[in-house]
């Protein structure tokens, strides 16, 4: 698979503290450094968790938890409602692996597919999440949180 975004982050931070912040997709909203304004969930993990996400800009996005693996520390995720007209899939997902020594590697991945002006519209969006997902988990852990 060749992905779209493929971004690595080192967090001055354990394995086990970044995941404890970051574990629970139903509280993403808490460290997205006012993105997100609440996040409503229906399901749990170990099936399907489908996520309502309401935005600082009042916009409303239904996404769903396609994969939860924490012995991988690892979350795969999608957008549901409203997709672009042409997106045919699309996916987001992180990964942890401690780096002994230098604290956290988080590999933050995007793969959408559709035709090219619905794929590069949910492809912004998801590269705006994504920038403030990570900001969020830094600012996070810079205050301790």
């Amino acid at each position: 698979m060749v992905l779209d975004v493929d971004t690595t982050v080192m967090l001055n931070a354990s394995l086990s503290k970044v995941w404890k912040l970051i574990k629970d997709p139903a509280k993403w909203n808490e460290i997205s450094n006012g993105y997100i304004t609440r996040i409503e969930t229906s399901g749990d993990l170990q099936s399907t968790l489908e996520r309502n996400i309401t935005f600082a800009d009042g916009t409303t996005r239904t996404d769903e938890v396609t994969q939860f693996t924490p012995q991988y520390y690892f979350i795969v995720s999608k957008v549901k409602s409203p997709l672009p007209k042409g997106i045919s899939e699309n996916i987001y997902m992180f990964s942890l692996q401690a780096e002994p020594g230098a604290g956290t590697r988080m590999k933050y991945s995007i793969k959408v597919d559709g035709d090219a002006e619905g794929k590069q519209q949910l492809l912004e969006t998801l590269k705006k999440d994504m920038n403030a997902f990570i900001h969020g988990v830094q600012k996070a852990l810079e205050s301790g949180s």
